[in-house]
């Protein structure tokens, strides 16, 4: 009886008077409208991230390389083990500044997929020692994405600076760690 009791509920009920093909009409009604619907979501979701898109300054491969000169040599990889200095060594192949700057491209337009983001901002923690009782969380991301954010936040340093300044504690605003904690523990002996 129970599975009876389920598949009357997902059977739809005909109402009184309505013949078979009546109800079918009226469901592939519903159908196209919900189909309707999802295509028009859809297609502003693509005219939105086409704007975005527009909005994204075009990067330029001398920017990448620029960048790239600055890695610290030394740096902890990320989970997939990339250091620094394979990012340089792919940076000295005869096409490797253009293929880094369409990766940087790629994340900077949002056209990396889903699965492969997940993967590519994931982060590994580790503790650092302070001293004998203190221990600091670090997380160790991936070189190429921090490579990627980096670029692109040089590429819009002015925008955030305007936009965000008076916000904003972190990008290229040196202190503004330390700024902000004080700014907390006054408001909380407020």
């Amino acid at each position: 009886t129970r599975r009876r009791h389920r598949e009357d509920i997902r059977r739809p009920v005909a109402s009184e008077g309505a013949t078979v093909a009546e109800e079918t009409a009226a469901a592939a009604r519903v159908a196209a409208v919900k189909e309707a619907a999802k295509a028009a979501a859809a297609e502003a979701a693509c005219a939105e991230a086409a704007a975005c898109r527009q909005a994204v300054p075009k990067l330029k491969a001398r920017a990448v390389r620029r960048k790239i000169r600055t890695l610290k040599a030394g740096a902890e990889p990320g989970p997939s083990g990339w250091r620094n200095t394979h990012i340089r060594i792919v940076a000295d192949r005869p096409n490797g500044p253009h293929v880094l700057q369409r990766w940087c491209q790629m994340w900077a337009e949002g056209r990396v997929p889903a699965p492969a983001m997940s993967l590519w901002a994931s982060a590994i923690i580790v503790p650092l020692r302070r001293d004998e009782t203190r221990v600091r969380p670090i997380a160790l991301g991936e070189a190429l994405a921090k490579v990627a954010q980096a670029v692109l936040v040089d590429a819009l340093e002015r925008h955030l600076r305007a936009t965000m300044e008076p916000q904003q504690l972190s990008v290229r605003c040196p202190g503004g760690a330390e700024m902000l904690a004080r700014m907390l523990r006054g408001w909380a002996a407020e």
